[in-house]
């Protein structure tokens, strides 16, 4: 039999591990909470319909919301503007969604000149949310063909943030001529150049991604699979040949500087090529650069 002593221990033991085991559900439960009211509340980054409609309003922007059914996906598109500009397409990163375009929008030196184009991409906002497309390819079809009624058959300028530029890109390519100017802002271009957090491969795994936010599980599951994505288009985006412009952060931590080379490297066929540094500078240059981007954008657009 046990001694008293060794009795003892093991009834600390047990103690202490139904602690921890306690402390540990308490929390998970605090985690589901959590991951309750982002998913409803914080919701998908985004606007609701009517959220939008009342930012429109409130900022005498002419939009018109729609839904477009492509096989099993469902994507909100958003046009801006007046309908016989030239058209000009925004896709946004990871995570993201139309907002990330708001102050473009916004600016009459865009709509003026310019019938912007926003979505949400599969997985992201009001387009399949929590659906992840870890796919370049299929999410680049999609967009497309979801947005073919308002396209038809006329030209367009691109423009793709972060993860949104392979995006864009892809699409450039697949439209067959369409797209004649392609803008990327600090876009992940190059497979494996970019920051991978460890905590990423633990929200993806079947036993905890419902322990944390779908706001955090979609980009995890879309980072770790982009750098196989990026291998299976580059010999696609290779064949591109437009006019490029590139807008990258020196000090980019995220998405970094080695992308603007393998971009050299990579539109080989580009008709023209531009890189434009933003000398330490990080990630968000969209935003945090926002006056010399849209000027560089403007200028470019208008050659």
């Amino acid at each position: 039999m046990l001694s008293t002593a060794c009795r003892f221990k093991l009834f600390l033991l047990v103690m202490k591990l139904t602690k921890l085991s306690l402390i540990s559900f308490i929390f998970y439960l605090i985690l589901q909470i959590c991951n309750g009211c982002v998913n409803q509340k914080a919701s998908r980054l985004t606007r609701t319909d009517k959220q939008l409609r009342r930012f429109y309003s409130k900022n005498n922007i002419r939009a018109q919301v729609r839904y477009f059914s492509v096989n099993s996906n469902t994507i909100r598109a958003i046009r801006v503007g007046d309908t016989t500009l030239p058209y000009f397409l925004m896709i946004h990163g990871s995570p993201g969604s139309n907002m990330d375009y708001d102050a473009y929008i916004k600016d009459t030196t865009f709509t003026n000149k310019y019938c912007i184009v926003l979505c949400d991409r599969p997985g992201y906002g009001y387009s399949n949310w929590g659906q992840a497309d870890t796919s370049v390819l299929n999410q680049s079809k999609v967009i497309l063909q979801a947005l073919k009624p308002w396209l038809q058959h006329r030209e367009f300028t691109i423009l793709g943030n972060s993860y949104g530029g392979p995006i864009a890109a892809t699409m450039a390519v697949i439209s067959h001529g369409k797209a004649k100017k392609v803008i990327l802002v600090a876009s992940a271009m190059a497979p494996g150049e970019e920051k991978v957090y460890g905590i990423s491969k633990t929200i993806v795994k079947p036993g905890w991604k419902w322990a944390f936010p779908t706001l955090l599980y979609l980009p995890s599951i879309e980072k770790l699979s982009h750098k196989q994505a990026l291998q299976s288009i580059a010999p696609l985006i290779k064949t591109y040949n437009g006019t490029l412009l590139i807008l990258h952060g020196t000090a980019d931590q995220l998405v970094y500087y080695s992308n603007v080379n393998y971009s050299k490297n990579t539109f080989i066929k580009a008709k023209e090529l531009t890189c434009i540094d933003f000398p330490g500078q990080g990630h968000p240059i969209l935003w945090n650069s926002e006056e010399r981007v849209k000027k560089l954008i403007l200028d470019f657009m208008d050659r």
